[in-house]
């Protein structure tokens, strides 16, 4: 067996509700969790980071051709990155706290 590496321990911070279509910037490491409800529209939801304004990578896709049935996305989000939700009906961002 190797040497037991200590890592720095996180955890969560509080759930933050989001606007879709709204850019961020991570003030720590965390997630986006994004659903698109029954709207009655066959779209995917996107989530979208990078480094620079607007974010352009397309980190998530979820979709259904089903009109009945949502979609939803969840990403990771590095420290400062820019992030944002596309077609998205709710949005929450959690932190990984050091």
């Amino acid at each position: 067996m190797g040497a037991r590496v200590s890592m720095p321990r996180k955890r969560f911070g509080n759930w933050i509700v989001a606007a879709d279509n709204s850019i961020y910037c991570a003030p720590y490491d965390g997630f986006v969790c994004a659903e698109r409800a029954n709207t009655g529209v066959a779209r995917d939801v996107l989530g979208r980071t990078s480094s620079i304004v607007p974010p352009d990578v397309t980190r998530d896709r979820s979709g259904s051709s089903d009109t009945a049935r949502g979609a939803g996305v969840s990403f990771p989000v590095r420290y400062h990155d820019y992030w944002k939700t596309l077609y998205g009906t709710n949005i929450f961002w959690i932190t990984l706290e050091p």
